[in-house]
């Protein structure tokens, strides 16, 4: 699945509760645990913090793990592994 890799904000806003990108995706993913991957096809590297992502046609932004060289790579498309779990971003959709 493509996604675009977008500009977000390093912290949670201060209206979520969850504290961290990280812990937004685990609240809101159906994960039980952080993986242990970033979530780029092919990448090897750790997923080390939650990151903004959109759909290519659709509007809304999502957070997925990622390392922090990927997470760096804003405006670019990235293809991410069909088993990555996507947790909303909208804080109206989850924890707002």
């Amino acid at each position: 699945m493509w996604m675009h890799n977008i500009n977000g904000s390093s912290d949670c806003s201060p209206n979520c509760r969850c504290g961290s990108w990280k812990n937004h995706w685990l609240n809101y993913s159906g994960a039980r645990r952080w993986p242990t991957y970033c979530s780029v096809k092919g990448c090897t590297r750790a997923a080390e913090v939650g990151a903004h992502v959109q759909y290519r046609y659709n509007g809304n932004w999502y957070i997925v793990p990622m390392c922090y060289s990927h997470n760096n790579m804003r405006g670019q498309s990235v293809e991410l592994c069909d088993s990555t779990l996507t947790a909303p971003a909208s804080k109206s959709a989850t924890c707002g």
